[in-house]
């Protein structure tokens, strides 16, 4: 949800100091509980859930406000987090059927700061968070964090691109790492701290702990209107998604994730485009569902019920069919005196579509949200649980009768630049239906989820590990691992280099290198190397990592500037001295 939030908060913020105040709980409870959440991980079988073998089917809802609930000041244990309010939201939410919760695991500011300064942790907060977890888990109930908000609710990424002294006019400044250069970063390190945090509670780190759905990167992230060209094709932000995403599977390989965007789109009569475009953006090799938020009655929206279910069947079926991925309606509602009428709509389109997850905004522990509020209680809940019901019913089938059999295609080579594909073979005693995902491929490269097809032009050199999986419609699967190896090839994929001298003197002379990317795709990094015919010696270098080496001279990107769209460029340049004669060099562009 967007930062509408925001007067929520305030109100939260109100209430919840006043219910500190009326009452605390003291110290560590050991009330035994009814539930206990499943032992094994959530994982992606194919294009739907699963945990072990068995399909799952979660039904859901956002209680972003978790974090919120105490004082905020004060004993940790019995004044800072409000313990029997936590519980009794969770029981309430187990109680009318949900298995899944969505919930902020993030904020900037000083109440309830998990990061109030950068790069400093509040561990108040954390703890208070080690609390909703192991809640969480005595009642049955999976949690989906969400580390970061577009929006401005709780500090959001602006209070970051502030930290670094980067633009907030565009919250999407904040994944172009040449508009801020530091926030990779600092969102690396709350990632870093959050997933390997160890519950003080159960003495679990978070990365191991499989009360956790999936890892959810940002709450509505957008790169929109940067340039009119990024608003549909969704690059900039798809290289952060991959950045980002492959650092969190190194740290963490038991969790799933998403990237919590919106969905909207003009091709979905939905909104506009904004950067991230859904199908693109869930194609990422480290994002294990599609999501998608839906608000049918906003006046900006404006849809019918009708409109609605088409609206939820395209998101389904582009997950599913195009994607080969489970999808996840991560937040939708409608107005109080519509849902009589939507909610069924839209959960008899979830079931009939078999999506594979969803979660209602919000349900709240008090009325705090007359537009989009829902309490437990309230009698729209019980469309929801019949259709939790609904879900319970059709998981736990197993892994069907047949056998899926998978050909492992060997070792692969391949050549950066150079177009590559390899047909991956499975047999299925069943005769079903098998859809192909694939997770390691070498960037550039996609397989296609309805033939198994692997195929594109890499971009970077290196060896990967690649696993492939074929899953029947019923259930069963089997993977195959391989290595892929992509040599260089040469100069890599293209790109130019020009020298410029700006100033000379008599001993000494200032010159200016544009590396321009001549190739299709964005580099992921780039080199200029050059040998002086002189005896030319680099004093300084700016813009570039340089090193000099006899008459050698290698300069490299910065972490800044790695990034170079087709057709752009960037510069460096640097300070030399020398003697006699200052003859040009030829110079020699690499990229990655």
């Amino acid at each position: 949800m967007n930062d509408r939030t925001g007067s929520i908060r305030r109100l939260s913020l109100a209430l919840a100091m006043m219910l500190a105040v009326a009452s605390a709980v003291f110290g560590f409870t050991g009330t035994t509980r009814a539930h206990a959440a499943a032992s094994g991980f959530v994982q992606r079988c194919g294009i739907h859930f699963c945990v072990g073998s068995q399909a799952t089917y979660f039904a859901g809802a956002n209680s972003y406000d978790l974090f919120t609930y105490g004082s905020g000041s004060g004993d940790t244990e019995t004044q800072y987090m409000d313990k029997a309010a936590i519980d009794a939201q969770m029981a309430n939410m187990a109680a009318d059927g949900v298995t899944v919760v969505r919930t902020w695991m993030f904020d900037h500011e000083s109440w309830h700061g998990f990061e109030p300064a950068k790069n400093t942790m509040n561990d108040q907060q954390w703890a208070e968070f080690d609390y909703i977890l192991y809640s969480a888990a005595q009642h049955g109930l999976r949690v989906i964090p969400t580390l970061e908000n577009y929006w401005t609710a709780y500090g959001g990424v602006n209070t970051v691109l502030g930290w670094e002294g980067a633009s907030t006019s565009n919250s999407g400044n904040f994944f172009n790492p040449s508009l801020c250069a530091g926030c990779l970063a600092d969102y690396e390190f709350y990632v870093n701290y959050a997933v390997n945090r160890v519950n003080h509670y159960t003495g679990v780190a978070y990365k191991n702990d499989p009360t956790i759905f999936s890892w959810e990167l940002m709450n509505e992230p957008r790169y929109q209107n940067e340039t009119t060209a990024e608003n549909t094709a969704g690059t900039v932000f798809r290289q952060w998604e991959d950045t980002v995403g492959a650092y969190i599977k190194n740290l963490d390989p038991n969790h799933m994730i998403d990237n919590g965007i919106e969905g909207q789109a003009s091709s979905y009569g939905y909104g506009s485009d904004n950067g991230v475009p859904y199908v693109h953006e869930c194609q990422s090799s480290y994002i294990d569902f599609c999501t998608a938020h839906i608000y049918p009655t906003e006046s900006w929206a404006n849809l019918s019920t009708s409109a609605t279910q088409s609206l939820i069947s395209a998101y389904a079926n582009d997950a599913h069919a195009t994607v080969g991925k489970p999808f996840f309606l991560g937040e939708f509602n409608t107005s109080t005196s519509t849902r009589a009428t939507y909610w069924p709509a839209i959960y008899s389109t979830l079931e009939s579509t078999n999506s594979d997850a969803d979660a209602f905004w919000w349900y709240e522990n008090s009325a705090k949200d007359g537009n989009y509020g829902v309490m437990h209680g309230d009698a729209v809940l019980s469309v929801f649980t019949a259709h939790s019901n609904a879900d319970k019913a059709k998981s736990g089938t197993g892994t069907g009768t047949g056998t899926v059999t998978v050909t492992n295609p060997g070792s692969q080579t391949s050549t950066v630049g150079t177009a590559a594909s390899v047909q991956i073979h499975a047999a299925d005693s069943a005769s079903g239906t098998l859809s192909y995902t694939a997770t390691g491929l070498p960037a550039g490269l996609a397989i296609s989820a309805a033939t198994g097809l692997i195929s594109g032009t890499p971009t970077t050199a290196g060896t990967s590990s690649v696993t492939v999986t074929a899953t029947d419609s019923t259930g069963p699967s089997d993977s195959a691992v391989f290595t892929w190896t992509v040599n260089p090839g040469g100069t890599g994929s293209p790109c130019s280099a020009t020298y410029h001298v700006d100033n000379q003197w008599g001993y000494g002379f200032t010159a200016t290198v544009t590396v321009t990317n001549t190739g299709t795709v964005a580099t992921k990094g780039w080199k200029v190397s050059w040998t002086w015919a002189g005896n030319q010696q680099v004093s300084n270098m700016w813009n570039a990592n340089g090193v000099q080496s006899g008459t050698g001279v290698t300069a490299t990107n910065m972490a800044y500037n790695n990034v170079i769209a087709p057709g752009g460029n960037t510069s460096f340049g640097f300070q030399a001295g020398f003697s006699g004669t200052n003859p040009t060099p030829t110079l020699t562009c690499t990229v990655s």
